[in-house]
């Protein structure tokens, strides 16, 4: 706090900074100074690219982009996420206007154009490293509030993303730039754009880059992959603090697959159709033209023909061809080099296993397909919680920073449901387990409902059939507590169906049955089988009609 004393040790001793931050808010050592030398592009002096696609060549970045096999493992990644239901979350849910806050905050996100796209675009950084969403906002009414939102969007590539090295590489948005062309001519509105922000337009390694001052970058919301910093011998990595995707992981095993699958085609291309000889005659200058002529008139892709002459003989002056059919064992050889290889370390790299795109054989009573799904979930979980980490630094609280400025910004944060809502499956398994006389305890029905017991003064609804006064202590119907009187049950023996006593003799021990015959529910009270299901509903009748309202319960009573 800024009332309390810290102490700063250097090499003068122990010095005292009342109020100060330790280590002075600096960081321990500026990022460029990590490496043995750095390689600044153009007057802005920007980090080089440290991804490996775009040090060796930028044609080849673009192909790998638009290779169908990675790109569909890449996107099924992306919209595994992409999917995922969210909420906003407040720390402070006792205080109303934090609530009020939260509410309306995340009214103001549902209301963001194609804001599933907007999530999508941001997991691009899985493939690039970063990627970036330019927000465009404007004033709205909302809920009667005039407040900040958000009523377009656009994409930004992200290796259009550039840092100059005078940046504080510990903030994603400090010294970042956008790549832009340097052309003039184009349309009234750009040249217009270059005129007025040509103060923030300098030269780069590759063209030039628009900076953007304070007060504009707040604009961006910048996600990142994995964050890393290079090795100090290589100047060129030091980009790697702004986020490394797996293009650069997966570069140079892309790089050899295109050299096996180019031998494959130059095989196919040569040998695929085999070998044709067509012989003439030895010495017959007349008859090697004109077979010539006719392997000219048969050549294709594919064939290879070779013009061999025969010695003089019995055979001598006959013609002929002869086909000789190629071995496919070494291009067999290669596709499963391309395929069992190559294809599937790319795929093992980027979703963790080969099932969920693949059919294989696991065996029988295998777990092999959970564990590959577990595995591919534990991928999915990781890329939800860094975007859902991007977009509540980024967006949520800048929201919250301009909309409700007296108001703590970091008790908010954006938040991706990562596990199933299976309150209804569960609710059904309660009740069968009722069903079949198995104790259960209020306070974990309680939990899975999302529901809290309801204090002495507050009103509360109850079955009337479970009223009682339970022991100090104790909850009704707890595990130890007396059994429920049971008022609302007529005290007659009811006539048992037949079904119902073929269970009893069956499994003695039942204390709840539930006629097939009838559709009512039977229940052992004080040594005597009575139907409970009468009005108003008792027993098992009752839980099984709360399992009507897990959809609204499980949600914490949010719709």
């Amino acid at each position: 706090m800024p009332g309390d004393t810290l102490y700063l040790v250097d090499a003068q001793g122990v010095h005292e900074l009342p109020g100060m931050p330790p280590g002075m808010g600096q960081p321990l050592v500026p990022h460029g100074a990590g490496f043995i030398s750095l390689f600044g592009g153009g007057a802005a002096r920007v980090y080089w690219p440290s991804d490996q696609a775009l040090r060796r060549a930028r044609q080849h970045a673009i192909l790998m982009r638009a290779d169908a096999s990675i790109m569909e493992c890449v996107e099924l990644r992306q919209r595994a996420v992409a999917l995922l239901d969210w909420r906003i979350e407040c720390d402070r849910d006792q205080d109303p206007e934090y609530t009020q806050a939260r509410d309306v905050l995340e009214t103001i996100c549902r209301r963001i154009p194609r804001f599933m796209q907007y999530r999508e675009n941001l997991l691009h950084a899985i493939w690039f490293g970063r990627y970036a969403v330019a927000n465009r906002y404007a004033w709205d009414w909302i809920d009667g509030q005039k407040l900040v939102v958000v009523t377009s969007w656009m994409p930004i590539h992200g290796d259009k993303l550039v840092w100059k090295i005078d940046a504080d590489a510990s903030s994603v948005l400090d010294g970042i730039g956008l790549r832009v062309g340097g052309g003039t001519g184009l349309s009234a509105p750009i040249n217009r754009w270059r005129e007025e922000h040509r103060p923030f337009i300098e030269s780069t390694d590759y063209g030039w880059a628009y900076f953007p001052p304070p007060g504009t970058k707040e604009l961006l919301v910048v996600h990142r992959h994995y964050i890393e910093d290079g090795e100090y011998e290589e100047p060129r990595n030091a980009a790697k603090i702004f986020g490394v995707g797996i293009r650069d992981r997966i570069y140079w095993t892309w790089y050899q697959r295109q050299e096996a699958l180019a031998w494959l085609m130059e095989f196919l291309e040569r040998s695929a159709f085999g070998i044709e000889l067509w012989y003439y005659p030895a010495g017959n200058p007349q008859g090697r033209e004109e077979m010539k002529q006719a392997a000219t008139e048969r050549v294709g892709p594919g064939k290879n023909i070779l013009l061999i002459p025969r010695p003089p003989g019995v055979e001598g002056a006959a013609f002929g061809v002869e086909r000789i059919e190629p071995s496919m064992a070494g291009a067999q050889v290669l596709k499963e080099i391309l395929t069992d290889f190559f294809g599937h370390q790319i795929k093992r790299y980027i979703l963790g296993q080969t099932l969920t795109t693949e059919a294989h054989a696991t065996g029988l009573g295998s777990n092999l397909a959970s564990i590959h799904l577990d595995t591919f979930l534990q991928i999915v979980r990781y890329d939800a919680i860094n975007l859902q980490e991007t977009l509540t630094e980024q967006l949520v609280r800048r929201l919250v920073v301009w909309n409700w400025p007296h108001l703590d910004a970091t008790a908010f944060r954006f938040v991706i449901e990562l596990e199933k809502d299976d309150t209804r499956e569960r609710l059904e398994g309660l009740r069968v387990a009722f069903d079949m006389g198995l104790k259960i305890k209020a306070a974990e029905l309680r939990d899975l409902l999302n529901l809290s017991p309801p204090s002495d003064e507050e009103e509360f609804l109850q079955n009337p059939a479970y009223r009682q006064s339970p022991l100090p202590g104790q909850e009704m119907g707890g595990p130890t507590g007396p059994p429920p009187s049971f008022e609302a049950v007529p005290n007659e023996t009811y006539s048992l169906p037949e079904d119902v006593r073929e269970q009893i003799r069956a499994r003695p021990g039942l204390t709840t049955v539930r006629s097939e015959l009838t559709g009512g529910i039977y229940q052992k009270v004080e040594g005597r089988w009575v139907r409970v299901d009468s009005e108003p509903p008792a027993g098992a009748k009752a839980l099984q009609r709360v399992s009507g309202a897990a959809g609204w319960a499980g949600r914490g009573g949010r719709g």
